[in-house]
Parts: structure tokens; C-alpha cells; sequence
């Protein structure tokens, strides 16, 4: 499937994300793949994937992905096991209402340590 270009103003979000995420991951930032409109699919066993548009990928390039488990995520960055490093944009819209239906407020977080936080989002 291909996707659609992405719009001047998201190029520069983008751009932002890349500027920012820099200082704390270097040059790795400058190649991160662009992951928006993202969901989280549980992984049997524990813990959770993303699922949702991917811009700039460099195995699949600009496609619908599902990642593999997530081990660090932040309001701005996820990072998996296989070592990939995401930028993030927006949660999928349906996806961030349900969390907010069943009390699953605020960001969503792992730590570095691959534990998620005690934050209600994590709750199950």
C-alpha cells in the first residue's frame, strides 16, 4: 500500500521531532521513521507493539507497519527490540478515545528498562 505524501506542515513537524529527539539520541534521530495515526496491539506474553502509518522506513519504506515489542516510549519516540528508533506523531484518533473511555488518561509510557510505567494507560 502506498501511502500518502506527507503535507508541508507534517514535513515540518517532523523536522521538529528530528531536531529535538538529537540531543538524546544523536545522529540516529536524522534517519528514525515516522510513525502517525499509531495504535497499540498487546504482544502475547506481555507488553505492547505500535501499529499505524510509517513514513521513511528503511526496510519497508512508506507503509502500514506493526512494529516489534516496544522496549522505550515517550510522548515523542518509541524504540523497539529490534533497536529500531520511531519518531512519533499523533495516536490514532479512535484509538486514544478508547483509552480515554476506559480511564487510560495521559501519555503513554515505558521506560528505558523496557518496564511500562505505573501509569493508569498500563493498567489492564
Amino acid at each position: 500500500m502506498r501511502l500518502r505524501d506527507l503535507s508541508p506542515d507534517e514535513l515540518a513537524n517532523v523536522a521538529v521531532l528530528r531536531h529535538r529527539l538529537r540531543a538524546s539520541h544523536g545522529a540516529e534521530a536524522a534517519s528514525a521513521p515516522f510513525l502517525t495515526e499509531w495504535s497499540t496491539r498487546p504482544v502475547p506474553g506481555g507488553g505492547l507493539r505500535l501499529h499505524g502509518l510509517c513514513w521513511g522506513h528503511p526496510g519497508l519504506g512508506d507503509t502500514f507497519v506493526t512494529t516489534t515489542p516496544v522496549v522505550e516510549l515517550s510522548e515523542a519516540h518509541a524504540r523497539t527490540e529490534s533497536g529500531r528508533l520511531y519518531l512519533l506523531g499523533p495516536e490514532d484518533r479512535d484509538h486514544r478515545r478508547r483509552r480515554a473511555l476506559t480511564g487510560q488518561r495521559g501519555p503513554l509510557v515505558i521506560s528505558a528498562a523496557g518496564a511500562p510505567e505505573d501509569t493508569p494507560a498500563f493498567r489492564r
